[in-house]
């Protein structure tokens, strides 16, 4: 269903969502992850905290339908440093799906992990490094993350937006979201309007 929305990452680089997870679905581990990107940097930009401070349950909903379509049993949402007053208030909406996932008997659990507050940590492999532990700075590829991710790990790495909209498709169908966007990009696009400007904001457009 993900691949047919022909949904792209909502992160910068516009990668078939589906794709991606295809990728990750066929690759051999001991344990599969998927870490949602909150390592929100761009100057002027606050659509994604804005998201996971009124919509963090449809974020952790993306992250499970993730989970469920490529194996995965951990689940990780890495915040960007400067949000960290967001970190209480998203640990316990993890608490809340944790408990759940485990009355439903489905292996899968999310947690919150603190970034570091390095910008470059917004590239998938130096959150991967910073997650581990190390200096967060960016792999040489490949491996992709989806092959050798996380602990050497097959990895998916989704941001904020992205996993949302995986939660509205799976809730109306690809069918409806192709039906918003333009032929070679469909659904929505959220934006952050700020500056020199009349009316700033959060803004989806399609």
């Amino acid at each position: 269903i993900v691949t047919d929305s022909m949904l792209r990452g909502r992160g910068g680089a516009g990668f078939p969502t589906g794709m991606k997870w295809k990728g990750a679905a066929s690759a051999t581990g001991n344990t599969k992850y998927i870490i949602c990107n909150a390592d929100e940097g761009e100057p002027g930009t606050f659509k994604d905290r804005m998201i996971l401070d009124e919509e963090a349950d449809k974020v952790i909903t993306g992250m499970a339908i993730c989970a469920h379509a490529i194996g995965a049993s951990e689940g990780y949402i890495y915040l960007r440093g400067e949000y960290n007053f967001l970190k209480d208030k998203l640990q316990e909406a993890c608490d809340k799906w944790n408990a759940q996932f485990a009355y439903k008997k489905l292996n899968f659990c999310v947690a919150v992990r603190s970034g570091s507050g390095a910008y470059v940590c917004g590239e998938e492999t130096a959150l991967i490094e910073s997650m581990e532990g190390n200096r967060g700075e960016p792999r040489n590829k490949p491996p992709f993350p989806v092959a050798a991710g996380y602990m050497d790990e097959p990895t998916v790495i989704n941001n904020v937006e992205t996993l949302a909209y995986v939660t509205t498709i799976i809730d109306k169908g690809s069918k409806y979201f192709k039906t918003i966007g333009t032929k070679d990009s469909q659904g929505g696009k959220v934006f952050s309007v700020s500056g020199d400007c009349a009316v700033k904001g959060v803004y989806e457009l399609p």
